[in-house]
């Protein structure tokens, strides 16, 4: 939920607000995605 919420500010978004199941799961699997993203950003931005 804080990678969605994090990545609707990143990309300036307004759609935080949960609807259907079927997001939920889509938020989850994003969020698994840009959890490794950010990761490898912040490791980098740290090199």
């Amino acid at each position: 939920m804080f990678f969605y919420f994090y990545y609707s500010i990143m990309t300036n978004t307004d759609d935080i607000i949960i609807k259907t199941p079927q997001q939920i799961e889509n938020i989850k699997t994003s969020g698994k995605y840009l959890n490794e993203l950010l990761r490898i950003i912040f490791d980098k931005a740290q090199a």
